[in-house]
């Protein structure tokens, strides 16, 4: 069954399935064209737009032909435009109590489950025939790491009909090649020792904005250096705000788009282009493009719904103690971090993520919102990029201690920033 989604005009799914749908902007006009016509319609305030003229179906993160593409892949049965932002409604459920037992033997069986429990859609047979290949590649690989490790965290997830490459390319971006002196350095004795709780969380204080996700792009240092900023603006001004990732994306010449990037030198662009715009007014489609943004916006009065959120100073941090992260977390806020997440696909079942689960390069950007201690272990929240349906809704636990790796956390990467 199909039904149009208000005045949009795209043909979607409805039932208990998911669609890929892939939008194709021509050009950045028509952008702003479907921005001044959103308006709201008469059923429950979803807002409806004019059509867009170049909309393909897609498979997969694939257009029909074959060809790669850069627009996003979006997965799901509902899309709302609330305030301009285009939301994706995901029929993923991750979580899960009990264990699944899986056996090599019925990995096609496990397959066809895999394709209608997430609306898998492939664009022939012979795309079908490789990826269940590589379903079961993976498949094999969290049957020996639940079986070698206490946890069992390893399940199907939505990744699982994608290589290592394809999931590191498209769903996370962070590189250490942008580690630069963009942010000045602080280190553990430029931190002031607070008396920290023995547990906290941003979120409980309303400073956390909702989990986005990066789509096909790895833009995922974008997304930790803007909610870094959406949570300062919520601790100073005591109000959510939702952020453009699309500006940092196509404007930031100090990072490369949807292949690579990291926060500090993200910070730097945004406190010399003069501030991050409203998610509203530079949306999010998941690929890059040109920059449309200038210095210049202000004056000509072209914000009717927000101004920039000006970044003032920050500072990339160089600290060898957590209980140093955890005072600093308390004290100034949610923390742009580095991780490593190669395993991190496939995460399906919720738990602490302890070392052993982290492996490989730093190639992830996340959000540091909190910590605790569950059954004697003590642990860090952190937020991704991968909307709420991944883990546990979105965020996940990691191993903390002074002597945990937490995912390289400790490493590289970590950074913050101050608000006008």
């Amino acid at each position: 069954m199909t039904s149009q989604l208000g005045r949009i005009g795209i043909p979607i799914a409805v039932g208990t399935g998911q669609l890929y749908l892939a939008i194709n902007i021509a050009a950045w006009a028509q952008t702003l064209e479907l921005s001044r016509h959103i308006a709201d319609s008469a059923a429950g305030g979803i807002r409806t737009a004019p059509p867009l003229h170049t909309v393909s179906l897609c498979r997969n993160g694939l257009p029909m032909n074959g060809a790669r593409n850069n627009a996003p892949v979006l997965n799901g049965t509902k899309i709302l435009i609330a305030g301009y932002r285009t939301f994706v409604y995901r029929l993923h459920y991750f979580s899960s109590t009990a264990i699944t037992p899986y056996s090599l033997d019925n990995v096609d069986q496990h397959f066809n489950d895999f394709v209608v429990k997430y609306n898998k859609i492939y664009a022939d047979e012979e795309e079908r025939l490789n990826r269940s290949q590589i379903f079961a590649e993976n498949l094999k690989t969290i049957i020996e790491l639940n079986a070698r490790r206490e946890s069992h965290l390893y399940d199907v997830t939505h990744f699982m009909d994608l290589t290592q490459e394809e999931f590191t390319m498209r769903y996370t971006g962070l590189s250490e090649v942008f580690l630069t002196n963009d942010c000045p350095y602080l280190h553990d004795e430029d931190i002031e020792d607070v008396d920290a709780p023995e547990s906290f969380d941003w979120r409980d204080h309303n400073a956390v904005t909702p989990v986005k996700d990066q789509y096909d792009c790895s833009s995922c240092y974008a997304f930790s250096a803007i909610a870094n900023i959406e949570s300062q603006v919520a601790i100073k001004y005591n109000m959510q705000v939702d952020l453009s990732e699309q500006q940092i994306v196509d404007c930031n010449r100090r990072t490369l788009g949807c292949k690579e990037g990291l926060m500090a030198p993200t910070f730097r662009y945004l406190m010399e282009a003069g501030g991050a715009v409203s998610e509203p007014d530079y949306p999010y489609f998941g690929y890059q493009s040109q920059c449309y943004f200038n210095r210049s916006w202000p004056l000509l009065n072209i914000y009717p719904r927000w101004p920039p959120v000006r970044v003032i100073s920050c500072y990339s941090l160089r600290l060898t103690s957590q209980e140093k992260v955890k005072q600093l977390l308390y004290k100034y806020g949610p923390i742009s971090i580095a991780i490593q997440a190669d395993e991190f696909r496939y995460m399906g079942r919720v738990g602490i993520i302890t070392d052993q689960f982290c492996t490989g390069p730093l190639n992830h950007a996340v959000l540091l919102v909190g910590y605790g201690t569950e059954n004697g272990m003590p642990y860090w929240i952190v937020k991704n990029s991968w909307g709420s349906g991944w883990h546990d809704q979105g965020y996940f636990k990691m191993q903390r201690g002074e002597h945990a790796e937490s995912c390289g956390m400790m490493n590289a990467g970590m950074a913050i920033a101050y608000i006008a």
